[in-house]
């Protein structure tokens, strides 16, 4: 079945998306510890800042990448997204895990961001590194 991309709300993946994020700290937390703090995003999507998107397959999830968007604080007339944290299991990785990326970027794009923040670990989590020069290329 073909994977699909969705926006979905943190209470429909909260619980299922555990193990995924456990597994995306072992691989790439250099050491930190995963300690979520599920009050401040679930005050976000309250709000209405928080995004959550998912690739899912079948019903199962695959990945998610999850973005904090508000108005630029020097610059209320400009919107902005900061990534929080993106995960693509490694079975998907390959150019599913580029397009993944890419409609995030769509999804930011329809909402008329015009700053979007990535952020990844001082020495790059490799996978991530990749998409992120090919999407800059």
């Amino acid at each position: 079945m073909t994977p699909t991309f969705q926006a979905e709300k943190l209470h429909e993946v909260r619980d299922e998306a555990w193990p995924m994020l456990e597994a995306h700290f072992l691989e790439a937390s250099e050491g930190q510890r995963l300690d979520p703090d599920w009050s401040t995003y679930e005050a976000l999507e309250l709000a209405g800042a928080l995004r959550i998107y998912t690739i899912r397959s079948a019903g199962d999830l695959l990945g998610y990448a999850v973005f904090v968007v508000s108005r630029m604080l020097h610059d209320r007339t400009r919107v902005q997204a900061v990534q929080d944290v993106v995960y693509v299991a490694p079975a998907v990785r390959g150019i599913m895990g580029g397009r993944f990326l890419r409609w995030c970027e769509a999804q930011c794009a329809a909402e008329r961001v015009s700053v979007l923040v990535r952020f990844m670990p001082p020495r790059g989590w490799r996978p991530f590194r990749r998409y992120v020069r090919r999407l800059d290329a």
